[in-house]
């Protein structure tokens, strides 16, 4: 079966925010890297530039990590390679900390 891929031809800034924490590999071994194949894929869909659509990414546990911002990466191959550096934290779900954390210092 032949699929074609649609990409999204509008301007977009997509942020991610991605549990880290301990109940995530709780739930099943290998759940976080699917979490960050399910980033990668979903950036395949978009036009990366930073005219077209920017990404960003904050990682959570006990606390917020910035992992990169909007203005930091403006290629697939870039956006990419910084997920694939991502390493799991481990820690509490500090889900409200993390959304304040977004809210006050986005990823802008």
């Amino acid at each position: 079966m032949f699929y074609s891929i649609i990409v999204c031809r509008l301007r977009v800034d997509l942020a991610f925010l991605v549990d880290g924490s301990g109940s995530i590999e709780n739930q099943g071994k290998g759940n976080f890297m699917r979490v960050l194949d399910f980033v990668k894929t979903l950036i395949s869909f978009f036009p990366i530039s930073a005219r077209q659509t920017r990404v960003g990414m904050v990682l959570f546990s006990t606390r917020p990590y910035p992992i990169f911002r909007f203005n930091r990466y403006y290629s697939k191959t870039s956006l990419i390679k910084a997920v694939d550096r991502v390493r799991y934290p481990y820690g509490g779900t500090r889900l409200g900390r993390a959304l304040r954390y977004v809210s006050r210092y986005a990823i802008f």
